[in-house]
């Protein structure tokens, strides 16, 4: 008999993978600790694999000769029949139910095996698996694989992000802008490739060392931040000796998993510019004395310049402008200058950046959007000073030009990803302590009423417990799809509306013919570009909606449509079910909002939310109108119609 029934496993497995202090890796090897004690294994193992091989990558034994990093021959391992069939198995006795001989593992013999595939961004990557050396006295139930397929997929999506956040690290490193994570104590988290190569040391060793230590003037910089951005050019002497003046721009973040304010700085070296505008400044002299050398070297230099009069319209412009915006010079001279900028930027240009300039006669590194010639936008620092280097006299501006588009956009991703990380820690925290409340009170009062004898409060109590576990694991499994469909590559090419539409509804049929519901459906043929499996799960949520919320007192009526309009297509998914009132329309998109209690009606309200999650990631649109006691219209808006 167990010693720990299978809520009490699930229970505690919550707390680890809700567990803000340990690591994944940490996470892992609990979950396998308990699972092996729960099914009273030999061993539990997290495997990779390659097709051929069977590497161990965690393991959970008292087998002092089985170690991970263990390689063997996939042929050897009962996980082979797991991966070939990508579905979950169990053997109560090995050598009896499979009509081979009895398969050895590592030189051992397993008579009793549980286990699942590991799925990570669509792949088989591996399995999760249980076996022990002797057979079984019981077989595995339904639940046991049921329990281990779901610990399969959570390990997944555990590799899905540790993929992406390789991807991550990977591009900071390899990227020509210097980074530096630094904790809130001053040490050093990460660095990139380039600034360590500028400072004469390896990533390996500036990593654990304290920021002063690796570069002394930041710590007075940090300290100026007081938790805010602050921006400031340092000079530093780089390993070959010389001075490099860096801008350094520092962006405290909170740490998802500490709450610590952890900082990010990223720097440019504009030691070249720096000494570029000090050399365009004390060019007055000599290009007074040779017009067309200055005009020569201004068009030449490897930097975006331009020059416009008092008015406001280009008279010049480098070579490099062109070349980076794409135009030509007779399409940019003559023209004004902020004719070039998004609307945001011009509006900031004008109302902020040019008097501030009347009055200071300069400019330093402030922010713009400059449009190219092709209608996408460039992230510029521009920098201007009064230029007196033209033959008359009238008032002239030079400006300089920093490209930081790439850097700013590798802050965008970083903090795209720490927002959303932040928002799933929130969810998965806050929605979870409800059931995890419920076992706990209710574990108390079992305890009492089999103290008591009272077999009516013990029935009760289980019950509750028992539901209370199970809305925990569809919390985590809801939570694991809301991840998955954040994190899944997005595969968009045309496909017509009745393929994301049919098979939706065939998946639903059961459902749909237990309900007595009509189903109308009223598609024209419309082909629209789009990712097929992700597309399909909108439509297969919103019509599990309306069957889920139908109205009990007549029968439910399914309307599925499509409209056409230019550049965008429109479904509607109309229904006769309760309704929601209006003023709740935003709030059932948003991830476990739910309208009715979970009594009246099951689920974790992260169906919608899903929907919208998936629509936004293609630049699609989903509304609702609610009519309370009458039914509901969800509207999925797709633009870019192909035909």
């Amino acid at each position: 008999m167990l010693s720990q029934t299978r809520e009490e496993l699930l229970f505690s497995l919550l707390k680890v993978i809700g567990s803000s202090e340990l690591s994944t890796s940490q996470k892992i090897q609990q979950l396998l600790d308990s699972g092996r004690r729960f099914y009273n294994v030999d061993y539990a193992i997290v495997s990779r694999s390659d097709g051929r091989n069977y590497f161990v990558r965690y393991l959970s034994t008292e087998d002092p000769e089985y170690v991970e990093g263990e390689v063997l021959p996939l042929a050897d391992t009962v996980c082979q029949f797991v991966i070939r069939d990508r579905k979950p198995r169990s053997y109560q006795c090995v050598s009896r139910e499979l009509s081979d001989d009895s398969l050895k593992h590592g030189g051992f013999e397993f008579d009793s095996y549980i286990g699942a595939p590991i799925v990570a961004d669509g792949k088989q990557v591996g399995t999760l698996c249980f076996e022990s050396f002797t057979a079984r006295e019981d077989p595995f139930k339904k639940e046991d694989l049921d329990l281990v397929a779901k610990l399969a997929e959570w390990i997944g999506t555990q590799f899905e992000n540790e993929q992406i956040h390789l991807i991550h690290r990977e591009a900071i490193t390899e990227s020509p802008s210097f980074f530096l994570h630094v904790a809130p104590d001053g040490t050093i988290i990460q660095i990139n490739r380039s600034l360590a190569t500028l400072l004469g040391c390896s990533e390996q060793d500036a990593v654990g060392s304290k920021m002063e230590d690796v570069i002394p003037g930041l710590v007075v910089f940090v300290s100026k931040s007081n938790g805010e951005f602050v921006e400031e050019v340092i000079e530093i002497q780089g390993e070959d000796g010389a001075q490099h003046w860096l801008q350094f721009e520092y962006v405290p973040t909170a740490n998802p998993a500490t709450g610590d304010l952890d900082g990010f700085i990223f720097a440019n070296d504009v030691t070249a510019s720096l000494e570029q505008k000090h050399a365009l400044m004390n060019f007055n002299v000599q290009l007074s004395q040779d017009r067309e050398l200055y005009a020569d070297q201004y068009r030449r230099t490897p930097a975006m310049l331009h020059s416009i009069d008092a008015a406001g319209r280009i008279q010049e412009v480098s070579d490099f402008w062109l070349k980076r915006l794409g135009y030509q010079r007779q399409e940019v001279v003559g023209v004004m200058s902020v004719d070039f900028l998004t609307r945001a930027s011009r509006e900031l240009a004008l109302t902020e950046f040019l008097p501030e300039f009347g009055k200071t006669g300069v400019l330093v590194n402030k922010p713009l959007q400059f449009l190219t010639k092709t209608g996408e936008t460039a992230d510029v620092e521009l920098s201007a000073v009064v230029d007196h280097m033209h033959e008359d006299a009238s008032d002239r501006t030079l400006a300089v030009l920093v490209d930081v588009t790439e850097r700013n956009r590798v802050m965008k991703e970083l903090e795209l990803v720490n927002e959303e990380l932040r928002q799933f820690n929130n969810l998965a925290a806050h929605d979870l302590q409800e059931p995890l409340r419920k076992v706990r009170y209710f574990g108390d009062l079992l305890k009492q009423a089999v103290s008591d004898a009272d077999g009516e409060e013990i029935e009760y109590a289980l019950s509750v417990i028992g539901a209370s576990a199970e809305r925990a694991s569809s919390l985590v499994s809801d939570l694991l799809a809301f991840s998955r469909v954040s994190n899944h590559k997005l595969n968009l090419a045309p496909t017509s509306l009745s393929d994301l539409v049919n098979p939706a509804l065939e998946d639903l049929s059961l459902r749909i013919e237990e309900s007595g519901a009509t189903v109308d459906v009223d598609l024209r043929e419309t082909t629209v570009v789009a990712d097929r499996s992700l597309s399909r799960q909108i439509f297969h949520n919103l019509f599990s909606n309306g069957l889920k919320y139908r109205n009990a007192e007549r029968p439910l009526i399914l309307k599925i449509s499509s409209t056409s309009s230019e550049g965008e297509v429109c479904v509607d998914v109309t229904d006769n079910g309760i309704g929601f009132d209006p003023s709740h329309t935003n709030k059932i998109f948003k991830p476990f909002n739910r309208l009715h209690g979970y009594s009246e009606i099951s689920g974790t309200g992260i169906g919608l939310a899903v929907v919208t999650k998936i629509a936004q990631r293609q630049g699609w649109r989903v509304t609702a109108e609610g009519r309370p006691g009458e039914g509901a219209t969800f509207s999925v808006h797709i633009p870019g119609r192909v035909n």
